[in-house]
């Protein structure tokens, strides 16, 4: 077993910040697209979409984690990428977990914008690049405040005591 130095811990918190960091990029690259593209547009399909959005944001994570090792294994379907325990694997599972929460609440806040904001924001007369850096801030207000009512939540233990 190896000794825990204090490098050692540096190494493993900087391994770990840039693991979050290249998934969490990822994500959002990833889910704020397709949470705008659902919120925005109608097509045949969207609900069955939607629906597997949110079937993914109550997913376990155990459940992803295991589903992505059965994948990842040497005898699994994807075994000869040879990526079970490597740092792509994690970034692949935190990207899995978080995709879903990223769309659906970007998908949310789209949906609770005004149906003629585009509408007003060309009649203004609003290039398509400052619209889009527009939609931009008003989703990350929306899911501000979405993030927001979950800090006022309290947990409460089984014996009915507060614990905020």
């Amino acid at each position: 077993m190896t000794e825990l130095t204090w490098p050692l811990v540096g190494e493993i918190t900087a391994r770990t910040l840039r693991m979050s960091f290249f998934a969490l990029t990822l994500s959002l690259s990833l889910g704020l697209p397709i949470g705008i593209l659902l919120g925005r547009s109608h097509f045949r399909g969207r609900r069955a979409v939607v629906g597997i959005v949110n079937a993914g944001m109550g997913a376990p994570p155990v459940v992803v984690g295991l589903t992505l090792a059965l994948l990842l294994w040497r005898n699994g379907p994807l075994g000869g990428l040879g990526l079970m325990y490597s740092m792509e694997a994690m970034v692949i599972a935190q990207v899995v977990i978080a995709l879903p929460l990223i769309v659906g609440i970007t998908l949310a806040a789209v949906g609770a914008l005004d149906a003629d904001w585009d509408l007003q924001a060309r009649t203004l007369g609003i290039p398509a690049a400052w619209r889009t850096w527009l939609l931009l801030r008003e989703i990350r207000l929306g899911c501000g405040a979405w993030f927001d009512s979950l800090g006022r939540w309290r947990s409460v233990d089984g014996r009915g005591q507060s614990r905020g």
